[in-house]
């Protein structure tokens, strides 16, 4: 019989090092791990890497967020795989989470990262219920944005009107806030 698997969430606002997290777990175990993003995440160039907001890089496959069950067939082309690393999960649809739950009754280690929450501060895609279902949540910080803040970014802000929740973007569209600076940060955006 199989053991069940570990799901670690690494989560946080943006600048918060969740892929490079992951990047992270990926060098330690390069033969068995695998990193894996949706095709929609563009960022850096895009292509078959994540990269961190930091300027690492590392060999990724992609997935389409809208059908994460895509993540299984790619998952059976490796023998070896014992750690499946799933980066921006928050614009997964809530299909990933099946998904995640069939790699840990196959006994593996799935380090799912992503936003906890959007830049309205609202629970982001599937982030609540994967966190809720964790055996261990990560939750890292940033640096607010606030000029001579010294307390750690818990959240993400919007710096200009969006049209939608999902926007792929850096630091052009996002900021980082402290509890005690998100509403001066945000200013009247809405």
């Amino acid at each position: 019989m199989t053991k069940r698997g570990e799901l670690i969430v690494v989560t946080g606002p943006m600048f918060a090092a969740k892929t490079s997290y992951l990047i992270d777990q990926a060098r330690h175990h390069p033969d068995t791990s695998l990193i894996l993003k949706p095709s929609m995440d563009s960022r850096y160039g895009g292509g078959e890497q994540v990269h961190s907001h930091d300027g690492q890089a590392y060999g990724a496959r992609l997935f389409d967020a809208k059908n994460p069950t895509e993540i299984l067939s790619i998952v059976s082309e490796y023998e070896s795989l014992s750690c499946v690393l799933i980066d921006e999960v928050q614009f997964c649809s809530h299909e990933v989470i099946s998904v995640i739950e069939q790699l840990l009754v196959r006994g593996m280690l799935v380090v799912a990262a992503g936003l906890d929450l959007d830049y309205k501060k609202d629970g982001f895609g599937p982030m609540p219920e994967l966190m809720e279902k964790a055996d261990q949540v990560i939750k890292l910080t940033a640096r607010c944005d606030h000029e001579g803040c010294e307390h750690p970014a818990i959240f993400t802000y919007a710096k200009h009107p969006l049209s939608q929740i999902e926007n792929v973007g850096a630091d052009e569209i996002f900021g980082v806030a402290c509890a005690i600076c998100y509403d001066a940060l945000r200013g009247d955006l809405e």
